[in-house]
């Protein structure tokens, strides 16, 4: 064998070798990001199960709120509400650190699935707004910023 196929044989070792780290970098990076998020959603749904039939009496600006919204990337109704509604809900709550948004989007990954399935989603928008110290659960009939807003006043 000649210097130069050597050369050439070293060069495609070095490629293929470079292309398995790279890829094993890109889906250690993409277990991480869903580790966090499953950890961040079970801690929450556990919660909502386990403190669901207590009632703990509070004043709002003790109240921790999560505002779960379910959408789809391809939904038209979805995608208005990642486009339009999204921001006008944020700035109605932008002011009061204890209420957090979550958007959660169907086939994502398997986690947001689990979700879908969890909160028994049939119809895409979907909001539940969610007393994290009670677990108590609204459920609204759409996902307009006044119909968001009578969820979190009545929690």
């Amino acid at each position: 064998m000649d210097s130069s196929t050597l050369i050439l044989l070293l060069l495609i070792l070095w490629i293929a070798v470079n292309y398995f780290m790279k890829c094993k970098s890109e889906t250690f990076e993409q277990e991480v990001k869903m580790q966090t998020q499953e950890n961040k959603f079970k801690k929450l749904i556990s919660e909502k199960i386990n403190l669901n039939d207590q009632e703990y009496p509070q004043k709002m600006d003790d109240k921790k709120i999560r505002i779960i919204v379910f959408l789809s990337k391809t939904c038209p109704a979805c995608v208005n509400f990642d486009k339009n509604i999204h921001n006008k809900v944020k700035e109605q709550f932008m002011n009061n650190d204890n209420i957090t948004i979550d958007k959660i989007y169907s086939g994502e990954s398997a986690l947001n699935d689990k979700m879908f399935n969890d909160f028994n989603v049939q119809l895409i928008p979907t909001c539940f707004v969610i007393d994290e110290m009670t677990g108590k659960t609204i459920k609204t009939n759409g996902v307009l910023p006044n119909q968001i807003n009578d969820a979190v006043n009545k929690l």
